[in-house]
């Protein structure tokens, strides 16, 4: 059974909480409140998001298909990456557009009403990411010949 417009907006809401509590710990009623403001203006992506993700994955392996010219590989992925926007339609990306505005807004308002708590967890969260990271670095340097022969199979 499809879901309401009213029962997503709830689901929408109850999970951008659940991922403000991830990075934030327990929210109070003002935080609780910017979620649901937030839900009420995000614009669902519907199939039309579906087909634009299903569209950039076509182009992705096209570009793994060619994986024996490391230069072509380098340059598919570059445009893949860092310029999606131009496999997206003009109405898609205004949508996109929108939702990162309110998403914006929606952590401007939250993070003004952060306690000591909260901001304590935050930078936690954040010291755990950033390690992650450094891990992820630290190996990719200490195995470059691996990386390199991956790239070749």
């Amino acid at each position: 059974m499809e879901q309401t417009a009213a029962e997503r907006k709830i689901e929408y809401r109850e999970r951008v909480g659940e991922e403000l509590e991830r990075w934030f710990g327990p929210l109070n009623n003002g935080q609780h409140l910017e979620a649901k403001k937030w839900a009420e203006q995000f614009t669902p992506l519907g199939l039309e998001g579906l087909a634009m993700r299903k569209n950039w994955q076509q182009k992705l392996r096209r570009v793994i298909d060619h994986r024996k010219d490391l230069s072509e590989v380098t340059s598919g992925l570059k445009e893949l990456l860092l310029r999606p926007e131009q496999y997206r339609s003009t109405s898609y990306q205004n949508r996109l557009d929108e939702n990162k505005k309110v998403t914006i807004e929606l952590i401007y308002q939250v993070g003004k009403q952060l306690n000591h708590s909260q901001r304590k967890h935050l930078a936690a969260e954040i010291i755990s990411v950033a390690t992650d990271f450094d891990d992820l670095a630290c190996k990719t340097k200490s195995e470059p010949g691996r990386l390199a022969a991956k790239s070749n199979e």
